[in-house]
């Protein structure tokens, strides 16, 4: 029978230790969006959203939040009656957006836009500068 050579405690933890940090920093990071909103005017704002990753919707059946990666774009219907949310593979969800106002890092600054003067919100993957 073959015996395991002795590992003090300290060397196993420092093993232990840099394995786990390596594994820490391997985890793949979650992709950054940026978001297009055109303004009911026909202006349009673009950067990266602030303190925000997913679009809070009530439906019928359910209140979900959906991450922004996952949208191609989402934007009100008809009279503003609902919002609407067409996802990546081209599926849509649609019930009432739960979030009054969106908060955007421009190139120009930080930017606050009242909801109510968004068309149409479109999401893509940040630009590396």
């Amino acid at each position: 029978m073959r015996r395991l050579p002795f590992i003090p405690p300290l060397i196993l933890v420092i093993l232990l230790g840099n394995v786990r940090l390596q594994g820490d920093a391997s985890a793949p990071a979650a992709p950054a969006v940026q978001v297009a909103l055109e303004l009911s005017d026909g202006s349009r704002i673009i950067g990266e959203p602030v303190d925000l990753a997913a679009l809070p919707l009530k439906t019928d059946f359910t209140t979900i939040d959906i991450p922004l990666r996952l949208i191609a774009e989402a934007g009100f219907t008809t009279n503003r009656a609902a919002f609407q949310v067409k996802f990546k593979n081209s599926d849509t969800l649609t019930g009432s957006l739960m979030l009054e106002r969106l908060k955007v890092k421009t190139s120009y600054g930080e930017a606050t836009v009242l909801l109510t003067r968004v068309a149409k919100i479109v999401v893509r993957e940040a630009t590396k500068p």
